[in-house]
């Protein structure tokens, strides 16, 4: 049910705050009638949240940044229908340095548990962008609906003269280097096992190996991945050989097959071997392609991985990766090996083929973008080289 989407509960450092809940409405509430039923703002921001209701990772994120703003408004009694231009300005400060940090700030929990805060930490300024996007949707929708008079976010000329840049900025500051990138391969490629490791940690060793190697070779979103069955990857005859691809519903519900590099293969038999999953394509197509450690692939509905454990693997190889880098001494390479998320993974996948020299139309449709702007991201802008080759031709 959509109701579900905004916590009916807030934990106990903040039920303080929602004493006068649902706070009445503000200056900016539009008058005559609106094109949605809410009677409220959290009403409000239901009906826009269950517009993605087809994008569940959309409605993650939208969710997040509504319940974190309300929260904050909350603290002065107010609502979304009280906010004026000069509150964006103050909430974009607040992003990045949340204070108390006591009462806002702490480790990852899970949304329902007692500890749980809405930041780990302030956000970086990529991070502050994207909330003020999301933000910008969701007044834009309820100006539309007339439940509100104006979208206060909208007026930021920053936000509509740099989005493209930011983006830009944002992304370059997560893409790996080669050497990294190599080493992650590395890791992935290494088929061998400790003397007298048990099964577990075999299992263990042989998914980190495979997850690795599959968000690298595919670009695959985190959410993507564990949503994907073994019946996605799809193999098709050329000639004599088999082409391998992977069928993925992406964002905005688009369809497509991206190519799976030979190099994964052999990869992805050593992690089926270890967890026991045996016989053909068709027999094991409804088996989650990623897997639980104590999974038992003879029942009819497998457990599939949750997104937090593909998190725990992915920044578990990482902060391997970080400590060799430390103790040779490169300790800038390390920090930032360190701080790697799993999408960047995604990104290194994009810079990695524009690199290699694949055509950017052909790297465009592996990342699965709408726009060719965004693949050229990962284009590096040497402005001498691209002097000569125009230059050359006349």
């Amino acid at each position: 049910m959509m109701t579900e989407l905004l916590a009916p509960t807030f934990p106990k450092i903040f039920e303080g705050s929602f004493v006068h809940w649902p706070i009445p409405d503000g200056k900016n509430r539009a008058s005559g009638t609106a094109q949605i039923s809410a009677m409220n703002d959290a009403e409000a921001v239901l009906c826009w949240l269950s517009e993605y209701t087809g994008s569940p990772n959309t409605v993650v994120s939208y969710r997040k940044e509504a319940e974190r703003f309300m929260l904050w408004l909350a603290e002065t009694w107010r609502g979304i229908s009280d906010v004026s231009r000069e509150d964006i300005l103050r909430y974009t400060l607040f992003l990045a340095d949340p204070q108390p940090a006591v009462k806002w700030c702490g480790p990852r929990r899970a949304r329902t548990h007692a500890e749980w805060k809405p930041f780990v930490h302030g956000l970086q300024p990529g991070a502050v962008h994207h909330t003020m996007l999301c933000l910008q949707s969701m007044f834009s929708y309820l100006v539309e609906a007339n439940y509100l008079k104006g979208n206060p976010v909208a007026l930021s000329r920053k936000l509509r003269r740099s989005q493209g840049q930011d983006a830009r900025t944002s992304v370059r500051a997560r893409l790996l280097e080669s050497e990294i990138i190599e080493r992650i391969l590395a890791f992935s490629k290494n088929l061998t096992y400790p003397d007298g490791v048990s099964l577990i940690e075999k299992r263990k060793l042989a998914r980190a190996r495979f997850v690795m190697a599959f968000y690298l070779m595919v670009g695959a979103r985190s959410s993507e991945g564990v949503a994907t069955y073994s019946g996605d990857l799809v193999g098709r005859r050329d000639g004599d050989i088999t082409r391998w691809y992977w069928c993925v519903v992406g964002k905005g519900g688009k369809r497509a097959e991206v190519p799976i590099p030979p190099a994964l293969l052999p990869i992805l038999y050593e992690y089926r071997v270890c967890f026991g999953v045996m016989g053909t394509q068709s027999k094991i197509a409804r088996l989650p392609l990623l897997l639980p450690l104590g999974i038992n692939v003879s029942t009819r509905t497998p457990m599939i991985l949750d997104r937090k454990s593909l998190y725990r693997i992915i920044k578990g190889v990482l902060a391997d990766i970080a400590l060799e880098l430390k103790n040779e001494g490169r300790l800038e390479q390390a920090e930032v090996v360190s701080s790697a998320s799993p999408h960047w993974l995604r990104h290194a996948y994009g810079k990695w083929q524009v690199d290699h020299g694949i055509e950017l139309r052909n790297v465009m449709r592996n990342l699965r973008h709408s726009n060719m702007n965004t693949t050229m991201i990962y284009v590096d802008d040497d402005s001498n080289q691209r002097h000569k080759e125009t230059e050359s031709i006349f």
